[in-house]
């Protein structure tokens, strides 16, 4: 005889298992709330909790810290002032230092979470800058000791009077009295000094480069540590309203990979294109293909010593005239119109001609495709070391004229603050650029030439093959 089912044995078990379930849900939650009494995580920050940066990271870690059962209050102060919060373990972390951060400070109790990343940028005191010499080996650069690997590379971009600094505000300071030329700070650490003190008006001379940032968590905190960083790096990959450069600061040099330097915008058309295209192209031949963004300058010194494998753009001005190490892949890939731009609505050139004698005209220096436009002003020209500074300087009436190309001079409208509107003056050319490889490498033009004109002839642009 089948027996009745046994309600109350199911319905114990049930019980049993749904105890069972939501202990386990609440020893998980525990995990993750037990950390903070408050479930706040108080992270110290060098980018001001007011400014887009700090805007931005506090978003960026409530979003990633929410589903943990946290959210996160943000502290600024001074640079030492940060370090004793953490050294006393009056704060939980820190939102984003360098690698070494915790080797350098002699703090031992801090976990790093790698998630993202750091600029450094060189400046110059506004009313100095256009005195410059546009020659690395003639300016005193001033620099944190902390920033290990920027003093490599301003030794690599031909910087012979490198000049350590105990501080930000020390460096600062040297700045402003005529110490040194050019200082260089990461982003954040700039903007937080700033907020804090009062400065000789100071601007933009180049910006450097990025190398990987990270969060750092007290080691009270160590069950965080995963859940948050998988978090942080998924938030940070969504591109939540401001764009991260994700970019890894890393040797140049890589037995298995080609690496190509552009110095086209990060992420641009230019770029884009070119890896589309050259990564298809190197996959057939072979090899996997790296791309770094560096600066003009940087680029070209990289390239030039061979550090980098080749670039991603270069014009057939620069490679006849001004560079005994590159080769031209035959494969133009993109073109750009070199313009004029003025401050003054009212300017017009329609041919070099139109100068004025008095004029002061701008190009940025390791610029070379502007040349041969602009050979009859060469013993007048200004040359400036980034976009920045010829637009900012424009701006403030020290120049009349900027020569570049349109559209990352558009593009970086749109990103710097400047006292008055920029108008285009006039057009100069429409050149065309090309894939180069280092001298070293120049067995492999043949190959990589035929397989990025199958490439661009397969994506409908035949008539970039006429130039």
């Amino acid at each position: 005889m089948r027996q009745a089912p046994n309600n109350a044995g199911k319905s114990q078990l049930i019980s049993l298992l749904l105890c069972t379930s939501l202990a386990c849900s609440l020893c998980f939650a525990s995990a993750f709330t037990h950390a903070s009494e408050i479930n706040t995580l108080r992270l110290s920050c060098l980018a001001d909790r007011h400014s887009q940066a700090g805007r931005f990271l506090a978003q960026l870690y409530n979003r990633a810290l929410e589903p943990l059962g946290y959210r996160v209050e943000m502290v600024n102060g001074d640079p030492q002032e940060l370090i004793g919060l953490l050294r006393r373990g009056e704060v939980d972390g820190t939102c984003a230092r360098d690698l070494r951060f915790s080797e350098l400070t002699g703090i031992t109790h801090l976990i790093p979470l790698e998630y993202s990343s750091i600029t450094t940028t060189i400046y110059a005191v506004r009313r100095k800058r256009a005195e410059l010499s546009a020659d690395t080996q003639n300016l005193k650069l001033g620099y944190l000791p902390a920033l290990k690997r920027s003093a490599e590379l301003f030794e690599n971009l031909n910087y012979k009077a490198i000049l350590p600094y105990a501080s930000t505000q020390s460096l600062l300071a040297g700045l402003t009295m005529g110490e040194v030329d050019l200082a260089a700070l990461p982003d954040g650490m700039y903007a937080n000094y700033r907020q804090r003190h009062e400065a000789d008006d100071l601007t933009i001379h180049e910006v450097m480069f990025t190398q990987p940032g990270y969060a750092h968590l007290n080691r009270k905190h160590e069950q965080l540590v995963k859940p948050l960083s998988r978090r942080l790096v998924t938030v940070s990959a969504q591109g939540e309203s401001y764009h991260v450069n994700l970019n890894k600061f890393a040797p140049l040099k890589n037995a298995e990979t080609i690496v190509f330097g552009c110095a086209a915008k990060a992420n641009g058309e230019t770029q884009q294109r070119f890896e589309l295209l050259a990564t298809k192209a190197f996959q057939n031949m072979g090899y996997n293909l790296k791309v770094v963004h560096l600066s003009r300058l940087r680029e070209r010194t990289e390239l030039e010593q061979g550090r980098i494998d080749g670039s991603c753009a270069k014009s057939r001005y620069y490679v006849d005239n001004a560079s005994d190490n590159t080769v031209l892949v035959e494969a133009p890939l993109t073109r750009d119109s070199i313009d004029i731009f003025s401050a003054n609505a009212s300017k017009k050139i329609n041919s070099i001609s139109d100068f004025d004698p008095s004029d002061r005209i701008a190009i940025v220096q390791s610029t070379y495709v502007v040349r041969p436009d602009v050979a009859p002003l060469t013993d007048r020209l200004i040359e400036v070391s980034s976009i920045e500074q010829g637009l900012s300087m424009l701006a403030d009436g020290e120049l009349d004229y900027f020569i570049d190309f349109k559209f990352a001079v558009i593009e970086y409208l749109d990103q710097i603050p400047l006292k008055k509107p920029i108008y285009t003056a006039g057009h100069l050319s429409d050149p065309v650029f090309y894939p180069a490889l280092h001298k070293k490498h120049e067995a492999l033009v043949p190959a990589l030439t035929a397989e990025l004109r199958k490439l661009i002839a397969a994506n409908g642009q035949q008539d970039m093959m006429d130039h």
